[in-house]
């Protein structure tokens, strides 16, 4: 391999341990701050892991036709090294940053949702289920008006219409109910006759 080439393998080696631990630092950093999502930390590694080894064998197949050396892995080292001694620390504080400002945006997203959506609409179905209360409330008044007349009517003219048959008495004591039953009846029987 020529020296061009070697320094090429040396750097993409060097930049891809560099970019692993930007990685780690990444979602380890956002899965540490969150308490509720600390159960994915292992989901997270697996996946990590699984990423970074495709992404190594990758890029040894570019740089060097797949031809691994223990040295690329010392490389790699080398590059991961040098990313936690000059960039870790601003890594973790720009992820931490980004994080504070995706949450404060979202709580925002989240009040103004339940502000111009949800209240409205809550409000609107409590205050059509108030209005339905409140006309059921009204007909029922008005059914106890309209019923008690007739309640009052159909008693008169069940003392009318006793009769000396205390079957017939009983069925039109019963009160509405036998009062139509024994119209219906007297409706028949006039047909009948007629």
């Amino acid at each position: 391999m020529p020296l061009q080439g070697q320094w090429l393998v040396v750097a993409a080696l060097a930049g891809c341990g560099a970019a692993l631990g930007a990685g780690y630092d990444l979602y380890n950093t956002i899965l540490q701050g969150r308490r509720g999502w600390r159960w994915l930390i292992p989901l997270a590694d697996v996946a990590f892991w699984a990423a970074a080894l495709a992404g190594v064998f990758w890029v040894l197949l570019v740089t060097s036709d797949g031809e691994m050396r223990l040295s690329f892995f010392a490389v790699m080292g080398l590059g991961f090294g040098l990313y936690r001694v000059w960039f870790h620390p601003t890594v973790v504080r720009s992820v931490e940053g980004i994080v504070r400002v995706l949450t404060y945006c979202a709580r925002v997203g989240y009040r103004l949702w339940m502000i111009a959506v949800w209240q409205p609409v809550l409000g609107i179905f409590r205050l059509v289920i108030r209005t339905l209360e409140g006309i059921l409330h009204i007909l029922s008044l008005f059914e106890n008006i309209i019923l008690w007349p007739l309640g009052f009517v159909a008693a008169r003219v069940q003392k009318r219409l006793k009769t000396k048959d205390p079957t017939k008495s009983a069925e039109r004591s019963r009160g509405i109910r036998g009062l139509w039953s024994w119209i219906g009846r007297w409706i028949k029987r006039s047909v009948k006759k007629g």
